[in-house]
């Protein structure tokens, strides 16, 4: 891809990716930053993609609840949940039952992914690393918002291959797999933090302040990429 191209695409990086390689060597890379972007499944776009009943979340934790699928108390993968600690806090039925999270309320996700420089394919990609699924504050008997769980992102790969929900139909009726939408970041999300640093919100309480320094981290990212590729 020309510079000037990976210029333009990155300016938009919440729309698209560059290409995605699961299993690039880590001797290959020469460039690697971590992403952790936030998507709202109310936003307009990613309800014409993902459906209007939050269809994701009910995929995951139905996995879940099979037991296909672990859980994971934060990004790192490391430290799993118990099946029967996320099922304490979600109701997987229709019944009106007070102090519990119905999978349809959980319109927020987090997407974990390194953007990295494979040398052997001299080009940019992304590795997804994990799913989050977001108990809002409006939800949370805590008051708060906060993960109810992450899940490693090529253990939903899996999933997805087997439920039958898990696809779009919002491309001309073309059936896409919702791995291939989080391939080619068909979504709309917004960065909420670059590297291994506190999020922007925790650091800038003012929403005005954190959407500037975060577009600010973005700025310099593309300018790195830009002397990259002219020197």
């Amino acid at each position: 891809m020309k510079a000037i191209g990976l210029i333009l695409v990155f300016l938009e990086i919440s729309s698209f990716a560059f290409g995605q390689n699961l299993n690039t060597r880590e001797q290959d890379v020469i460039f690697r930053k971590h992403l952790v972007r936030a998507l709202s499944l109310k936003d307009p776009r990613n309800v014409e993609i993902f459906g209007e009943n939050a269809v994701l979340p009910e995929i995951l934790l139905n996995a879940v609840e099979k037991g296909d699928l672990l859980a994971y108390k934060d990004r790192s993968c490391n430290e799993k949940i118990l099946r029967d600690e996320i099922l304490a806090k979600v109701i997987m039925s229709d019944e009106d039952t007070v102090g519990f999270i119905f999978p349809h309320s959980l319109k927020e996700i987090e997407l974990g992914e390194d953007i990295i420089f494979d040398k052997h394919r001299s080009e940019f990609t992304f590795q997804q690393k994990y799913i989050a699924l977001i108990i809002p504050q409006s939800a949370n008997y805590r008051g708060l918002t906060e993960a109810l769980a992450y899940f490693k992102y090529t253990d939903c790969i899996k999933i997805f291959h087997q439920d039958e929900r898990a696809y779009s139909l919002s491309f001309s009726g073309v059936k896409v797999p919702f791995n291939d939408l989080f391939l080619t970041h068909s979504y709309k999300s917004y960065i909420v933090k670059i590297g291994n640093g506190n999020y922007f919100d925790q650091v800038y309480p003012n929403p005005s302040k954190a959407f500037i320094a975060a577009k600010h981290q973005e700025n310099m990212l593309n300018d790195y990429l830009y002397k990259f590729f002219n020197p």
